[in-house]
């Protein structure tokens, strides 16, 4: 597909220094969060199904087609990496055809991508980003749109801006598959106390570095974004019955060590298939 002309002035480089400056442990967060999703997503089966056999009328078949094209939106301020990772692999795992990475540009978004999101994609096989401000957004919307209707693209926000909120709102408008994913959570964290040593909480501030943490204790009724459990108390089992007074709060609980597990509960590759109905 063609991209507007602008699009070239507007791309930037990934941080060179991103592998090297991060600690061995860290970057190894992000690697079994991508496999560890693979495991939960494959295999999958985008093929053409028969969904019902109607008695006198034929056959109802459904057929999964993967999207043409995604546009990754990224608030000015947005720097999860997990969170970057759970959004955009379900995009390569379904198959779309074109990818868009771009952040929107304001005063404080600096030349580079943050190290953290800049390795995040180059794990992806994502190495090509774009820096926009609203105006060129939409524009670059209306040029998906002018060559393929709505049902063959899609767009997913990251963060907390309010650009890029009336774009999540624009492409509902439009039609358009989207979803709006949060910068900013409150994730609680199963334990007395809350306390764990600094080197934990620094790789949790990288993960993470919108996020409020919470002890559980402190606010055992709060609505959260996810539950950790720390060494001292773990995760409740799923079966237990302190289980069914935090789970139904939060969509994704996970237990200790796995804090870097980061999936959206509501984005998966299916989400990026076109479903197409077939009566035969």
């Amino acid at each position: 597909m063609h991209l507007p002309d602008f699009m070239d002035q507007r791309e930037i480089l990934p941080d060179p220094s991103a592998y090297e400056a991060l600690p061995p442990q860290w970057r190894a967060c992000l690697k079994s969060q991508i496999a560890m999703l693979h495991k939960l997503w494959l295999p999958l089966n985008p093929e053409r199904l028969c969904l019902r056999d109607l008695p006198g009328a034929g056959s109802l078949f459904c057929e999964y087609t993967p999207r043409s094209w995604i546009i990754f939106v990224l608030a000015a301020d947005y720097a999860s990496p997990v969170g970057l990772i759970a959004a955009v692999l379900p995009a390569l795992m379904a198959g779309a055809e074109l990818i868009l990475i771009c952040r929107l540009k304001d005063e404080s978004c600096p030349v580079h991508f943050p190290s953290s999101l800049s390795l995040a994609l180059e794990f992806l096989g994502q190495e090509c980003f774009y820096s926009l401000d609203a105006g060129e957004l939409s524009a670059l919307l209306e040029n998906m749109l002018a060559q393929s209707g709505p049902e063959s693209g899609g767009m997913v926000v990251l963060g907390d801006d309010g650009a890029g909120e009336a774009l999540f709102l624009r492409a509902q408008r439009l039609g358009l598959a989207s979803r709006l994913l949060p910068g900013r959570m409150r994730i609680a964290l199963a334990g007395d106390s809350g306390r764990h040593s600094g080197a934990e909480d620094h790789l949790l501030r990288w993960l993470y570095p919108q996020a409020e943490f919470l002890p559980l204790a402190l606010d055992p009724g709060g609505a959260y974004a996810a539950v950790f459990g720390r060494s001292a108390s773990p995760c409740p089992a799923p079966s237990s019955s302190r289980q069914k007074k935090v789970f139904p709060k939060a969509a994704l609980a996970l237990g200790p060590g796995r804090e870097f597990f980061w999936l959206w509960p509501n984005l998966a590759p299916r989400d990026f298939y076109r479903q197409v109905f077939t009566l035969l």
